[in-house]
């Protein structure tokens, strides 16, 4: 009977966590009576009478006792620990888009109390959740072995004409493609209307801008270039999610695998929407994605076949040309691959006595080259081309965001001295506090003075940490704000870019015809259930889990079989190596949380989002069939 009201209990705490939200502190002075005031604060944590919150306890209730069947063997510390996270991560977030601010959840004592509730509520619900989903998972390991059907000759091919076929159409409705303000102002500097910078990647505003230039000079218009430039980055996206699914049959992946990552990228609107989008992420994306299938292969394959060391010299050449255009087509590219490089030896350097000398060399050498060549070609097209550097404001978001939320709050306290040295970086400190915008920097940024000198910036900063230490919550509620949406998954964050007023024709291929596709994604956003996964903070959940999953230790091995010792440290070592293939996304994860905003740039995270399924995928294999 107890264990009933436990599952009674679970379900009712789960669904109150679920139905509920954390509201704004209520005010005693707008009571007449102080009792009234305790009945409201009572009312706010209890919240109404709610039939459809009894209805889901009781079907909690059946789930929390029916998933007793279906947990995996051994304890899961980890996965408490990542679950109760998770819990707070949603709770909290209510609290950071009510207010912007923590004062939901702990400015008053309901808000406390309620924190409290929800996040045991979730805490029950995701840890009985992923223990069922790591259950299935490990019953279900798909194995590798010969592939028969559809898949089994040319996946590329068919992979990549399928995409085609399908993205098509949307491309050409779209014609001459979905604009955002960036492809217009990479274009402005071709055509001499903006001064030539580096605030976007060179050679990227020299294919695209070019492109366009060539579409007005010899055939008529703009929108014919900008077209050309559409067909050409789709050739690459394709190719790339194509060359994912090409690497899995390779290894073995089974058909129905195969077919459902297929699916994936032609059902999730995300990767349609990137595919008749003008924008500099989509071919950096692709080129990210094809490094690290080489990093992958590299990494994890047989590194003692003769059919390995013969595909080497290609591995390390693909790897080297991929991770140079990563540098070449985004200004993150370069920071992205030297983190990752220096965290990924570190990892292989631990692993020195297990793992062959030269994969370290593998992979330290063709990703310095990439480094060494991209920055060098970034640095000749600068200087060839004149081209104003644009970048420092880029980097300092979180820092001048901290600073604005407390030039509003505590202007007052700033002395002479103080003031002066955040104005020779940021202008006005009244403007500057003016122009402070809790989910995105740019308002901010465009203060910037270009002018600044590292002398300037050192006296900034030097304010900028004193401020810390009087008033660190300001500090901490400002960067909380500006950057939950990246890890809650009930942040709305849709990718679709609609830029309008530009000087380019965006009617598509006929009048209306963008108005039906824009009315298309917004639909798809609401009621495709595939529209989840373009939200950042599911993928960065899927990360944590995908990451907790290949750290986990198994089941001992019997001490009585040698062999299966053997195979079980094999497979450890091969979990372990695979988990080095997650370090350049939580590098971008990291530059996610540096960038301006989550709600208007998701595009920043697609390094994670275009990743995760192959990786993913690579996770869920199993050992050869016999």
């Amino acid at each position: 009977m107890k264990k009933y009201i436990g599952y009674g209990a679970a379900g009712l705490l789960s669904s109150y966590a679920v139905l509920h939200r954390l509201t704004a502190p209520l005010s005693q002075g707008n009571y007449a009576e102080r009792v009234n005031y305790i009945r409201a604060c009572l009312f706010t944590i209890l919240g109404d009478y709610s039939f459809p919150l009894l209805l889901l306890a009781i079907a909690l209730g059946f789930f929390f006792g029916a998933g007793q069947r279906f947990r995996p063997e051994g304890k899961m510390p980890g996965l408490t620990v990542l679950s109760a996270l998770l819990s707070a991560v949603l709770v909290l977030g209510q609290s950071l888009e009510t207010t912007g601010d923590l004062r939901c959840a702990f400015g008053w004592v309901p808000g406390v109390i309620m924190t409290l509730l929800m996040t045991a509520g979730y805490f029950l619900l995701l840890l009985q959740l992923l223990r069922m989903v790591f259950f299935l998972i490990e019953r279900g390991r798909a194995r590798q072995g010969c592939i028969t059907g559809f898949w089994a000759e040319r996946p590329f091919l068919k992979s990549f004409l399928l995409l085609a076929a399908c993205n098509g159409p949307i491309l050409l409705l779209s014609y001459p493609g979905n604009l955002c303000y960036d492809i217009w102002g990479q274009l402005s500097m071709i055509i001499g209307e903006a001064e030539l910078s580096t605030h976007h990647p060179l050679l990227h505003t020299l294919i695209a801008g070019g492109l366009a230039s060539f579409g007005k000079a010899f055939l008529g218009s703009y929108e014919k270039g900008i077209f050309l430039y559409m067909i050409l980055q789709d050739l690459l996206f394709f190719s790339a999610l194509a060359a994912t699914i090409s690497f899995l049959q390779k290894r073995g992946a089974s058909g129905k695998m195969l077919t459902a990552l297929q699916l994936l990228y032609l059902l999730t609107p995300v990767y349609s929407n990137m595919a008749s989008t003008a924008i500099k992420d989509v071919p950096f994306v692709s080129c990210f994605l094809l490094y690290m299938l080489f990093l992958t292969e590299v990494l994890t394959g047989d590194h003692e076949s003769e059919q390995y060391r013969a595909a080497l010299p290609l591995l390390l050449t693909g790897m080297s040309v991929s991770g140079i255009f990563v540098i070449l087509f985004r200004n993150n590219g370069r920071p992205l691959l030297l983190l990752s490089l220096l965290l990924i030896c570190i990892g292989l350097l631990r692993r020195r006595k297990e793992v062959p000398g030269e994969l370290f060399l593998s992979v330290l050498l063709p990703t310095l080259l990439a480094i060494l060549v991209g920055s060098g070609v970034n640095f000749a097209l600068a200087k060839g081309l004149d081209a104003r550097t644009d970048n420092t404001a880029e980097i300092l978001s979180i820092p001048m965001q901290q600073t604005a939320r407390y030039l509003q709050l505590y202007r007052g306290e700033l002395t002479d001295a103080q003031r002066s040295a955040v104005e020779a970086v940021w202008g006005d400190v009244s403007e500057m506090a003016a122009s402070y915008d809790p989910k995105i920097s740019d308002p901010v940024k465009a203060l910037y003075r270009k002018d600044c000198g590292a002398s300037d910036l050192m006296g900034y900063f030097d304010v900028w940490l004193t401020c810390f230490f009087r008033h660190p919550g300001v500090y901490f509620d400002a960067f909380a704000v500006h950057i939950y949406g990246w890890l809650d998954p009930a942040v709305s964050n849709s990718v679709r870019y609609e830029a309008s007023d530009l000087p380019i024709e965006q009617e598509g291929l006929f009048p209306g015809a963008s108005r039906f596709l824009m009315f298309f994604y917004r639909m798809l956003g609401r009621f495709s259930p595939l529209a989840v996964l373009e939200n950042v903070g599911v993928w960065t959940w899927i990360l944590f889990l995908l990451t907790y999953g290949l750290r986990r230790k198994r089941s001992a091995v019997s001490a009585c079989d040698g062999a299966q010792r053997a195979q079980g440290g094999e497979d450890r070592l091969s979990r372990d190596l695979l988990s080095l293939t997650l370090i350049p996304l939580y590098v971008s994860l990291l530059i996610c949380i540096a960038a301006p905003a989550f709600f208007l740039h998701p595009r920043y995270a697609f390094p994670i989002m275009f990743t995760l399924p192959y990786l993913t995928g690579m996770a869920l294999l199993g050992k050869n069939a016999e």
